[in-house]
């Protein structure tokens, strides 16, 4: 069972990935300035599988912009060998995620 601040820390995650599902810049090259990639990152090694799904949901999202920000979020410390390591996830859902976020850089 998750705790009250895990469910909280879940949704505050979604709701920063949801922002970032949006056609406009400047909300992403903001989001990127003010350390979205950094926070997501950070996610990536919790327990808890909903905030790393929405990480990496949120990682995602930005690998959908312009090519300079799928570059700032590929080169960011060693997110690429993370998402590798995640696509290699007993829980099916992290595995589809993280293939996400290379499969939108790709393309």
């Amino acid at each position: 069972m998750q705790s009250d601040q895990t469910v909280l820390f879940s949704i505050a995650v979604r709701c920063m990935s949801g922002i970032l599902a949006t056609t406009d810049i400047t909300v992403t090259e903001k989001a990127i300035l003010e350390g979205v990639v950094q926070v997501f990152y950070k996610n990536l090694f919790r327990q808890e599988l909903e905030v790393i799904k929405e990480a990496l949901w949120g990682l995602s999202n930005l690998c959908c912009s312009t090519d300079n920000h799928i570059c700032f979020v590929l080169d960011y410390e060693d997110l690429v060998l993370r998402l590798i390591t995640l696509m290699s996830h007993p829980a099916y859902k992290i595995v589809c995620e993280a293939t996400w976020v290379l499969t939108n850089a790709l393309t």
